[in-house]
C-alpha cells in the first residue's frame, strides 16, 4: 500500500499505470538506464492489445533521474536500444532488447526537478555512482539536445529546467513549467508534493484522454 501510494493520483483517475525498474547503479550507470527505460517502452506499446490499452496514448513521469529518464524517452524516442560498450549485461538483455526495436514515441512527458544536461556532470562520482561513464556518451543522454518539433507536450515542475524550458519555447513544443515556490529538490513538504501531483495528473487528462 505504502509503494502504491505515489501512483494514488493516476490510479484514482483510472488511468493504468506501469512502474518502469531499471539497472541502478553502482553496477549499471546513467545509459544503461536509458536503455532500459526505452526497451520497456517498445515492450508496453508491442503488447499493448494484451495489456489492454492505447499505445498512442502512452505518458512518462518521473522525479529527478526518473525526471530525466522521462525527458529522454520523450524528447529522443527513435534511439534504439543500446548497451553502451563493454556492459556485462550485453550477454543477458541484448537480444531482449532488439525484439523491441520500433516505435517508441509518447503522448506526454511529465518530469519532477530533472537533470537536462549531463554533459559538465560525469565522471568519477563517489555520491552519485550513476554519473560514473565515459564523458563521450554524455551528449547522447543529454536531453536538452533532443529538442525538435514532434516531439510530446511537456510539462517541467521546478528544479534546473529553465533552460530546456527556453530550448522547447524556441522549437515550438507545448509545454509548461511550474516552479513551485518553496519546494526543494524531492519535494519533500507534503503540500510540495500534492501540487506537484495535481499538476501531473492534469497534464495526463489534458493530453491522454481521447
Amino acid at each position: 500500500e505504502k509503494r502504491l501510494a505515489g501512483f494514488k493520483p493516476l490510479l484514482d483517475e483510472g488511468f493504468t499505470v506501469f512502474a518502469v525498474h531499471h539497472g541502478s547503479a553502482p553496477r549499471f550507470q546513467v545509459p544503461n538506464a536509458v536503455s532500459d527505460v526505452r526497451a520497456a517502452v517498445r515492450h508496453i506499446k508491442v503488447n499493448a492489445v494484451d495489456l489492454g490499452i492505447d499505445p498512442n496514448r502512452l505518458g512518462v513521469w518521473g522525479g529527478s533521474a526518473g525526471g530525466h529518464l522521462s525527458l529522454m524517452l520523450g524528447l529522443n524516442a527513435e534511439a534504439t536500444p543500446q548497451i553502451p560498450a563493454g556492459s556485462g549485461r550485453a550477454r543477458m538483455l541484448d537480444p531482449q532488447y532488439k525484439e523491441y526495436d520500433g516505435d517508441a514515441s509518447l503522448a506526454a512527458v511529465v518530469a519532477y526537478y530533472p537533470p537536462v544536461d549531463l554533459r559538465s556532470r560525469v565522471g568519477p562520482s563517489k555520491r552519485f555512482p550513476a554519473l560514473d561513464f565515459a564523458r563521450d556518451q554524455a551528449a547522447a543522454v543529454s536531453p536538452i539536445r533532443f529538442v525538435s518539433e514532434d516531439d510530446p507536450p511537456v510539462l517541467l515542475i521546478h528544479g534546473d529546467s529553465e533552460m530546456l524550458a527556453a530550448e522547447l519555447e524556441q522549437i515550438g513544443v507545448t509545454h509548461e513549467l511550474l516552479v513551485i515556490e518553496g519546494g526543494g529538490h524531492g519535494f519533500r513538504d507534503p503540500a510540495h508534493r500534492a501540487e506537484a501531483a495535481r499538476a501531473m495528473v492534469a497534464w495526463f487528462k489534458q493530453h491522454l484522454t481521447p
